[in-house]
């Protein structure tokens, strides 16, 4: 029997502790295991396919340095998630770009887009080329919030922002993205 398929037929709390003591089979079960959810989230948080395999490659390094943190309270792709958002974030900030911060108090609700359901004509890549084309803040309390389910709190705490700045910049992207959505179908269907 091959190592392989022995760490195959083991349930998944002797291959975390097996990932926790270095063996490289079970790193490479998990890796493989979570790699692809992964990098589409990793996508969403970076500019290109290039710095989101550096991003992926990174937080999978802290999911085994801190993969003795794991608790079992959920599941360990939640926990993954969580491990691989946080990085995402760590890089942004790394990065330095600059957040554009709109405080709730500076919008104008009156003139703000309504909140109709995104089409459901749009496939996820083009959703996401959008979504990347929000400015930087609006764009990560967008994949926070809508894509990730973080609350408003959590949000706030994680980008060191309040709460309504949180809610102004989620409701800046929707109002954007459906700008956006608007025009393309305007030129889908020969209205320009």
């Amino acid at each position: 029997m091959t190592k392989q398929n022995y760490i195959d037929q083991l349930d998944e709390q002797k291959i975390i502790d097996g990932a926790i003591k270095k063996d490289h089979a079970c790193q490479k079960w998990i890796y493989e295991k979570f790699a692809n959810k992964m990098m589409a989230v990793c996508l969403r948080y970076t500019a290109d396919a290039d710095e989101a395999k550096d991003l992926l490659q990174d937080s999978f390094i802290r999911v085994f340095d801190y993969l003795h943190q794991f608790g079992h309270k959920g599941s360990l792709e939640g926990w993954v998630r969580r491990v691989v958002v946080t990085s995402a974030l760590n890089h942004y900030n790394v990065s330095k770009r600059r957040f554009t911060d709109v405080d709730i108090d500076a919008v104008d609700w009156e003139k703000g887009a309504s909140y109709t359901p995104y089409s459901a004509q749009y496939t996820m890549d083009e959703l996401t080329t959008l979504i990347k084309q929000l400015p930087p803040m609006a764009q990560t309390v967008f994949n926070l919030f809508a894509v990730d389910g973080y609350s408003h709190n959590e949000i706030a705490e994680m980008l060191n922002i309040s709460d309504g700045t949180s809610k102004s910049n989620l409701f800046r992207a929707r109002a954007l993205l459906q700008e956006k959505l608007k025009k393309i179908e305007q030129y889908s269907y020969g209205q320009v």
